[in-house]
């Protein structure tokens, strides 16, 4: 073999790489213009050298049928930044000036060596700027899957894409020539099917590539072959496509079988502990799990080898190409040619594979272990069945510490979060991990978020991302949890009589968990590779994967008597329940939903009490145990599940039960029947009304509240443990009652609103929180009772200083103290006020760069109590100028326009910049109910939306509570070629309803010589009729009367207080139809049918007691009734049309109409 030549291996040094790098640059073609056909060179680097660039091409089994292969198509495995966690300007900078140092090393000695042996390095290779190829990459790594913050949907995938219609898709990148530069055969058939995963990836890196020097391309292409390729100029590296001739001979003379066979028998005790144990995952619904079982019965095994290996036959015929074929290796050759020639069989095969079935069993070499998804398969390999993993010398406790850690662990995968998308035949089947097992791992998440590591060197603090680790720690706390069972079922029924000597002072069972820990310290980690382990591996750091396991582990906990708190051991472990049922309270009717009822699906306890500490609609949380449509079927199902709740029916704990019902009220008598129902659940503790151990709850939902007498049966029945009643947040949010609050004003937000939008900030002890429209400060007292150290924003100097309006209607004037500190002070929360600065919100020049805060809480002035304002520049006149200051602009307050959308914008952009990545921006926004649709809702690329809610201010109109996180500074997004970004700004639902429309709103010169904003040529309004409590929409006539300014009659300018005629047939047809009676009709006039119907209708006895009863208050004003009769009624605008562009009021009537009609009359007798 050539491998034994080793002379021949390392003689000819750097000269192949040389020689490679001139091939390649002749056969692409590369002229000193750098045209080049850029596709077929990424594509040919991956076919010739199996390296993937730019794109990566993979052949993976079907989803749906995994006899069959797919030729897919994903983004690379990057060269210089392969993290998620490289975010920092520094981090980054720190990578690029480690990388530009190495590749100048290597040129460096490339050049050298070249010189040397009288060869020359290829021009572009040689020229190459690295600055800019890092730069490069670093933007491909912008917008690959890797970064946290990447501009399109990850999960994308287009299954089934025909070739003939990726070539038709919008792409300049010429995916003709890289199917060519492939080489693949199928690919010639424009219906042959292929994959594109993470399809936003591609569209972007079309840009970059669009975007980039071709010089810098190729330059990137030909370092990437550098960089794979200078490994194997010596004999440092082992020839890895030989390993299963090596494997061979390991099997054949070192392996016993006896330890092969001995380790299946841990296998199997294995396989059975799961089968017994999954009826306790309670994340699973019952066909999961029945799925579960037969997959768990399906599952195979490859242990060490594959018999294949053994078979001489097999191995010649499998390395055919490389004894006897094009690609044989010679004795002669040295090892950068012998392991080019590998890379090319591999590369066959692989191709080979798309259309052949071809199975590879894995190395016995090999120290790996790992899942099959698509053949539902384990291998192990052969290292895993020598020390330190097993040792069949060793005490079974020894083994199943290491060993069969492993097995548990592999089959753990089986049902991840990607597992359970598959069933026992490898075939995809649902995306059932989104809905429930993503809410079951999120405490996992949380917990080993919080493991960190500071590097001795740089000092820089490193933490585990457990988002993208929590398939592997899922793995690790699952796989010891069974196998620690699987050893016990073992030592139950067998007896061991190994022992270790030296170790007597521990119990077996403590030797469990030091083998388990032992085995994964086996490898020193570096300063380096510790990085590396934090910052890119899926698998967390070994440490980590030891203490995260141990600490929730009850079984661990007990056997070493870690005390309850302490760090492993800790009080709150990984425990979760199965379903949780939330009873809400609505104080506000305009957000009551449906029910009063949430279920919330596998959430741990500790997250249940979080929700009850802070929420303030919440009236209790229930363990959720049973849930049925009717009493039998819940007895039923309890009845089931005696067994699992026997712990809460113990003698020694005390309990009562509680009955609630929503919909209908029931009697103590009904409540006490349904408690003597449950008696068959044989509790057998104490009754303790006052201090009980548990609470029982059954809960009856007599459904919607239509306003309909409640059905007589329940439609649901929830039957759980009490976990706690709140009532907590109602004591807090009263001693915050506007009431007794020191200064207020006629904006001033609710408590329970403002304690709203505090949790939905989710404001946390220490946050910067800022209101940018702070009026009298009501939204930062929640802010800063939750910890949070609040600023504001306000445009009026006389709010913030107590020198306008008093707060209240009974103060003659505003006391001195009455200001936003002093509420502060009030309550004790002076030490969380910072500060209010008297500014324009709209002029994000107020903040430096660096500003940042948290959490924007705040209720812009949107139009509907008091239109928005800003203050502009205003030039003075010359005359008012020093002659050496002319040329300066004084700032002389003055009001601008200002829309709504503008507001908008001004806000979103604002928060997009000055709120740190993940804080949160809750704002009110108003809306049209009717014609209200969440779509509408502004948007911007820097934030996402997290929820909406509706309250209804009338009939008509509403604000909605939008809360939004930042998910990415501006300076990462990437602009579309197509447009800027676009902002999706609601407008008042339709043109001229909130925001000011150019043919609604005009400019009006008025008294003085000032302008205004008029609303002219409105055709209808809303109007109220008072007495009668009826408000109809209406057409709008005339103006008649302005008691300020005679030109705005004149012009038929709708002001707010202007007098108007409107039509009197909506409020005719409505007094008709109520009292059955007519009004403003002349004596004499004929009735048309449909008013014959109305008035002279046959109607039962109760309906004419109950109109008889009406008429005695049908009584009109005869001013009032004399408009009726010429069809026009007087009435008032309340509205301000030119702020709102509406035109809305209420009619006029008693010593109102009598004074405005004694005004309209003088008028024209002049």
């Amino acid at each position: 073999m050539a491998c034994r030549n080793k002379n021949a291996i390392i003689q000819f040094g750097s000269k192949m790489l040389v020689q490679l790098l001139n091939e390649i640059v002749r056969d692409w073609k590369i002229n000193r213009k750098n045209k080049i056909n850029i596709e077929y060179a990424i594509a040919d680097i991956w076919r010739r050298y199996g390296i993937a660039n730019l794109i990566s091409p993979d052949i993976i089994p079907d989803e749906q049928n995994v006899s069959i292969n797919r030729l897919a198509f994903n983004e690379i495995d990057l060269k210089f930044f392969h993290t998620s966690a490289i975010l920092s300007k520094r981090t980054k900078q720190a990578i690029a000036n480690t990388c530009l140092s190495m590749m100048k090393n290597i040129l460096k000695n490339l050049i050298n060596d070249a010189m040397n042996m009288s060869l020359i390095l290829p021009e572009i290779f040689v020229n190459s700027k690295l600055a800019a190829i890092i730069d490069f990459e670093f933007n491909l790594f912008k917008v690959s899957s890797s970064f946290k913050n990447t501009p399109y949907n990850k999960s994308t995938i287009i299954k089934d894409l025909k070739i003939k219609d990726l070539l038709k898709m919008n792409f300049s990148f010429n995916w003709a020539d890289y199917f060519l530069g492939l080489r693949i055969p199928s690919l010639s058939n424009s219906t042959f099917q292929i994959l594109l995963i993470n399809s936003g990836y591609f569209i972007y890196m079309d840009k970059i590539l669009k975007s980039t020097p071709n010089s810098t391309i190729i330059a990137y292409l030909l370092w990437i072959l550098v960089l794979n390729r200078i490994e194997f100029l010596d004999d440092n590296e082992h020839l890895s496509g030989l390993d299963l001739i090596i494997g061979s001979l390991y099997a054949n003379n070192i392996l016993i079988n006896r330890i092969k066979n001995e380790c299946e028998q841990y296998v199997n005790t294995l396989v059975d502990t799961y089968l017994e144990r999954v009826d306790r995952i309670k994340w699973l619904n019952k066909r999961k799990k029945a799925e579960l079982v037969e997959k768990i019965k399906k599952l195979s095994f490859q242990i060490a080898y594959s018999k294949l290996i053994l078979n001489q036959t097999w191995i010649d015929h499998h390395y055919e190409e490389l004894i006897d074929g094009p690609l044989k290796i010679s004795t002669t050759d040295p090892f950068f040619t012998m392991h080019s020639k590998i890379t090319a069989w591999k590369m066959n095969n692989l191709v080979s594979s798309l259309t052949e079935t071809v199975d590879i069993p894995l190395s016995p070499l090999s120290a790996d272990a790992y899942y099959s998804i698509s053949k539902n398969r384990i291998q192990i390999g052969g290292a895993n069945l020598r020390p330190p993993f097993f040792n069949i010398n060793l005490p079974k406790a020894v083994n199943y510490g290491s060993f069969g850690i492993i097995v548990a662990h592999e089959i753990g995968h089986a049902f991840d979060s990607v597992g359970t998308m598959y069933d026992s035949n490898g075939i995809h089947k649902s995306n059932y991990s989104e809905k429930f097992f993503d809410n079951q791992q999120q405490c996992l998440i949380e917990q080993y978020n919080k493991f960190c590591y500071t590097s001795a060197e740089s000092w820089e603090t490193f933490c585990v991302d457990g988002e993208m680790t929590k398939n592997e720690n899922f793995a690790d706390n699952i796989g010891l949890s069974i196998s620690f069972h699987a050893y016990r079922k073992h030592a139950t029924n067998f007896d061991d009589n190994k022992t270790l000597p030296w170790l007597k002072q521990f119990s077996d069972e403590q030797i469990f968990f030091i083998s388990f820990a032992q085995s994964f310290c086996l490898i020193p980690f570096n300063d380096n590779a510790l990085h590396y382990a934090f910052l890119a591996d899926e698998h967390a750091p070994y440490f980590v994967r030891i203490l995260g396991s141990l600490m929730n582990n009850p079984q661990f906990s007990e056997i070493f008597h870690c005390p309850v708190g302490s760090k492993m051991n800790p009080s709150k472990k990984m425990k979760l329940i199965d379903r949780c049922l939330l009873c809400f309270a609505h104080h506000y009717t305009q957000f009551r939903e449906a029910t009063s009822f949430c279920i919330v699906e596998s959430i741990s306890m500790d997250d249940v009490l979080k929700l009850l500490s802070r929420s303030i609609l919440l009236r209790y949380g229930c363990i959720l145990w049973s849930q049925a449509s009717t009493y039998s079927e819940l007895y039923k199902d309890l009845s089931s599940k005696i067994h699992l709740l026997e712990p809460y029916f113990d003698r020694e704990q005390s309990f009562k039960f509680l009955v609630d019902s929503f919909g209908k009220k029931v009697s103590g008598e009904y409540k006490q029947k349904r408690i003597e129902e449950l008696s068959f659940l044989n509790i057998q503790g104490k009754v303790d009304l006052t201090n009980p151990d548990n609470q029982f709850m059954l809960i009856e939902d007599y459904g919607k509240l239509s306003g309909l007498p409640p059905p007589e049966n329940p439609v649901q029945i929830f039957f759980g443990r009490l976990t706690q009643i709140k009532f907590g947040m109602n004591k807090v949010v009263s001693r915050y009652n506007l009431k007794d609050r020191i200064f207020i004003g006629n904006t001033s937000m609710d408590p329970i609103l403002s304690f709203l939008m505090a949790n939905i900030g989710e404001v946390q002890s220490g946050d910067l929180v800022l209101d940018p429209y702070v009026g009298s400060g009501s939204i930062l007292l929640p802010a800063a009772h939750f910890g949070g150290y609040c600023v504001g924003v306000e445009i009026d100097y006389n709010v913030l200083h107590g020198k306008s309006k008093p707060s209240r209607c009974t103060a003659i004037a505003r006391h001195p103290d009455e200001c936003i500190r002093a509420n502060f002070k009030q309550y004790g929360l002076e030490a969380k006020y910072v500060d209010v600065l008297v500014a324009d919100s709209s002029k994000s020049s107020i903040w430096t760069s660096h500003a940042r805060f948290d959490c924007i809480l705040t209720d812009p002035p949107y139009g509907i109590r008091e239109k928005g304002a800003k203050v502009k520049r205003k030039q003075l006149p010359d005359f008012w100028l020093l002659k050496d200051r002319s040329t300066e602009t004084v700032h002389y307050p003055s009001k601008a326009k200002y829309c709504l959308n503008d507001l908008v914008l001004d806000l979103l952009n604002f928060a997009a910049t000055c709120l740190t990545e993940g804080g949160h921006l809750v704002y009110w926004l108003p809306v049209c109910k009717n014609q209200f649709d969440e779509a509408q809702i502004p948007k911007h690329p820097c934030l996402k939306i997290v929820s909406t809610s509706l309250q209804l201010l009338t009939k008509t109109y509403g604000r909605v509570l939008i809360s939004m996180v930042k998910i990415r500074e501006p300076s990462d997004y990437i602009e579309p070629e197509t447009s800027k970004w676009e902002f999706l700004v609601i407008i008042g639902i339709k043109e001229g309803r909130l925001v000011l429309g150019s043919k609604r709103i005009h400019i009006v010169r008025v008294r003085g010589g000032n302008r205004k904003y008029r609303a002219l040529r409105l055709e209808t309004g809303n109007y109220s009729w008072g007495s009668e409590g009826c408000t109809r929409k209406t057409r709008i006539i005339d103006v008649v009367y302005n008691a300020s300014n005679n030109e705005l009659v004149r012009t038929k300018t709708l002001v707010k207080s202007a007098i108007v005629v409107i039509d009197a047939t909506p409020f005719r047809q409505w007094y008709e139809n109520h009292y059955a009676l007519p009004i403003g009709r002349k004596k004499g006039a004929k009735l048309t049918e449909q008013e014959e119907a109305i008035f002279n209708a046959t109607r039962s006895k109760a309906a004419e007691k109950k109109l008889a009863k009406r008429r005695i208050t049908a009584k009109v004003e005869p001013a009032l009734e004399e408009q009726f009769q010429s069809g026009r009624l007087l009435a008032c605008i309340t509205s301000r049309p030119g702020q709102v562009g509406r035109a809305d009021g209420y009619v006029l009537e008693g010593k109102e109409l009598e004074f405005y009609l004694r005004k309209i009359k003088a008028k024209k007798s002049k």
